[in-house]
């Protein structure tokens, strides 16, 4: 009986730790000290007491997430513009979800959502930063290769601002070079430029997208 009760035991701290497993019977003549665990399959643990659908294997549940995330998509660049960390946004979207369907979706799925809609051209989709940062763009538009300089660099940045005399120094491209790729990217709502009358200095240029969340 004690025997069995430590089996238990074993089977239930590995199911907390995210595994379903198979203990064998013991064997005729086992060896000493010898223990044999067959591991089956990843059990996932759930979320507040909720179980995880996939939205893979119910395509209603599918046109919902990828409507929500369209929605959210509409919503957030009013906040953010046009860009976003990629990990606030999938955030965002799950705890959305939740709250308008009362089922949990996982990340896998909300960014197989933005795949599926970037292909579909209503979204430009996710772009990885030399900062390593990953983003998502809110609008179907690509960006220019100067944009991208631009973002490339503000990402490495706390706070993600700069002036245009920074960004000329670092490219070496000339002022109005410079200063078009701000202002397109002002137009495109990504980077709001603060006049700097109120800073007492130069104007910067401010991008809300690429704030990192303490």
């Amino acid at each position: 009986m004690a025997e069995e009760e430590e089996r238990l035991t074993i089977r239930e701290l590995l199911r907390r730790g995210g595994y379903l497993i198979k203990v064998p019977r013991p064997r005729p003549e086992p060896e000493v000290g010898e223990v044999e665990v067959e591991v089956l399959r990843p059990v996932p643990e759930p979320v507040r007491g909720e179980e995880l659908i996939s939205a893979e294997e119910d395509e209603e549940l599918k046109k919902k997430l990828d409507a929500l995330v369209m929605k959210m998509v509409k919503a957030l660049r009013e906040e953010h513009g046009d860009v976003m960390l990629l990990g606030d946004f999938v955030a965002n979207v799950i705890d959305r979800f939740e709250e308008e369907h009362g089922s949990l979706v996982s990340v896998d799925d909300v960014l197989i959502s933005i795949t599926d809609l970037a292909r579909k051209g209503l979204i430009a989709g996710v772009l990885t930063l030399d900062s390593g940062d990953r983003i998502i763009r809110l609008s179907p538009e690509e960006f220019g290769v100067d944009e991208l300089r631009v973002l490339h660099m503000v990402s490495k940045r706390e706070p993600p601002e700069l002036t245009l005399e920074e960004l000329v120094n670092e490219t070496g491209w000339p002022t109005a070079r410079a200063k078009a790729a701000l202002r397109a990217l002002e137009r495109a709502r990504v980077a709001r430029r603060i006049p700097g009358s109120f800073t007492g200095g130069q104007d910067k240029w401010y991008f809300p997208g690429l704030e990192k969340k303490v």
